[in-house]
């Protein structure tokens, strides 16, 4: 079973240049976790996700002679979050991907997720065209409609 048949047709995209507010508005009504962030020129450039969100978040660890220590930021979290509202998903995108092509089978597309701890993989051709990503949901979903054919 080839990759471009396992497209999670419902994914969400960005351009590089909207907002972290209104991204992380419509992931929500998408009630998406995840999305692609395109460029300029409709290749994949990253992904923007609540995952990423809260890790930027987090409190950050400080090296303090051989050791580390954490920096708890709990109260001000909140804060934060507003802070990332006006910037570009551009920004804060994550710009490390897993792709495979659109013939690729469909288990080289599940080692990828499983190897990498990756919850979805970008497909795109030979040129580098975004076509589309690849679920979790959207492999549970297709191997259920193969078991049905």
């Amino acid at each position: 079973m080839p990759c471009i048949d396992a497209i999670d047709k419902k994914a969400l995209t960005f351009k590089e240049d909207v907002s972290v507010e209104d991204a992380v508005a419509k992931l929500k009504k998408a009630k998406a976790g995840a999305a692609v962030v395109l460029d300029k020129d409709g290749k994949a450039a990253g992904t923007i996700s609540f995952k990423g969100l809260i890790s930027n978040l987090m409190p950050v660890s400080i090296a303090i002679g051989g050791g580390s220590v954490s920096l708890d930021a709990a109260p001000g979290v909140g804060k934060r979050l507003l802070k990332l509202y006006p910037l570009t998903v551009g920004e804060i995108m994550e710009r490390q991907m897993y792709k495979v092509a659109p013939a690729a089978r469909l288990i080289e597309a599940m080692r990828s997720m499983m190897e990498h701890a990756a919850p979805a993989v970008i497909v795109e051709n030979d040129d580098g065209e975004y076509l589309g990503i690849i679920t979790e949901t959207s492999i549970i979903e297709r191997l259920e409609a193969a078991s049905q054919e």
